[in-house]
């Protein structure tokens, strides 16, 4: 088996890790409506791998799928992952503005950001099969298999009053937990029995900050005051935590061993990235240039730059 090398890149840059003997970064266009797919070993750029439906977001992937949320379809769509041909579009529910999608075993899990809802869909047949409401405007997901946490941003219009993550146990689908949070909560990863949530503060007034959780107790153990407008996060096998900047002009950086602050927004790391992941061969920082083309850069982990890639157009 090849060594696990495979990046994506969303909109909001999410980056996953399966067996694929390439280093290949999916790359959500959400203006173009396109899927770039880049392949970093041979350098090449296809920005219209895949043709997309209504306002693409967030996507994840498996072994033979890739899964984009249509925002504007209200559905998840369903593309072939070697060829971008696609496949169907899984209804999720009328207005609810799906945001993010996470695949566990057989289901699909959506947030619907205006219904303050988690949908729960089966792969099997191809349906809604169960839907939650958990907090206001909910946004990122992520999971350990058996329990499913919910970023519940408290939405724009509430000044995301009441932000929390939620906590659904997957085998009853139900709720059994809510956690509140820093401001605007809109990113998670877990690591070592705890949940690190990247919460962006209010664009204005109100900076953002990383709430770290512990998953047996449920209980926020640390807050970093990082600053700025934190993102995305993605976290290194070494333990080293990197944070995109909302606006694209920084990169944040922190301990996720010893929950400690390495480069706030007062002292950023030199690096354009509105959103970051990686993976045991690199890390990939996406630049979203609101008005033109966005850019992906590939580093190694100690950041010598291995490419620069031109995608489509994010807004």
């Amino acid at each position: 088996m090849p060594r696990t090398k495979q990046l994506i890149v969303a909109l909001a840059l999410l980056l996953a890790l399966t067996a694929l003997p390439a280093d290949v970064i999916f790359v959500v266009n959400s203006t173009s409506r396109t899927l770039s797919r880049i392949d970093t070993d041979s350098g090449s750029v296809n920005n219209s791998f895949a043709q997309l439906g209504l306002t693409p977001n967030l996507m994840d992937l498996d072994e033979e799928h890739i899964y984009v949320i249509c925002t504007g379809d209200n559905a998840v769509q369903v593309l072939n992952r070697f060829t971008g041909a696609h496949q169907r579009y899984l209804p999720v529910a009328p207005s609810s503005n799906p945001y993010d999608v996470l695949k566990v075993g057989d289901f699909l899990y959506v947030t619907g950001l205006f219904t303050n809802r988690v949908y729960k869909l089966s792969l099997q047949t191809n349906s809604v099969v169960g839907s939650l409401e958990v907090g206001a405007a909910p946004q990122g997901l992520c999971s350990n298999g058996t329990r499913l946490y919910v970023c519940n941003t408290g939405g724009y219009h509430n000044n995301y009053a009441n932000s929390s993550v939620s906590v659904i146990d997957l085998a009853s689908f139900a709720v059994t937990a809510t956690v509140p949070t820093w401001t605007n909560p809109q990113f998670a990863v877990l690591r070592d029995g705890y949940l690190h949530v990247s919460c962006t503060g209010n664009w204005s007034n109100v900076s953002g900050k990383l709430d770290i959780i512990d998953l047996d107790t449920l209980e926020l153990v640390q807050r970093l005051d990082v600053g700025g407008n934190p993102g995305s996060l993605w976290i290194s096998q070494s333990g080293t935590g990197y944070i995109g900047e909302g606006y694209g002009n920084a990169l944040y950086s922190y301990n996720a061993d010893t929950h400690s602050l390495e480069h706030g927004a007062a002292n950023p790391l030199n690096y354009e990235a509105s959103m970051v992941s990686g993976n045991a061969a690199m890390i990939a920082l996406l630049k979203q240039n609101w008005d033109t083309f966005s850019l992906v850069r590939a580093y190694s982990h100690d950041f010598t730059l291995l490419g620069q890639y031109q995608v489509g157009l994010s807004s």
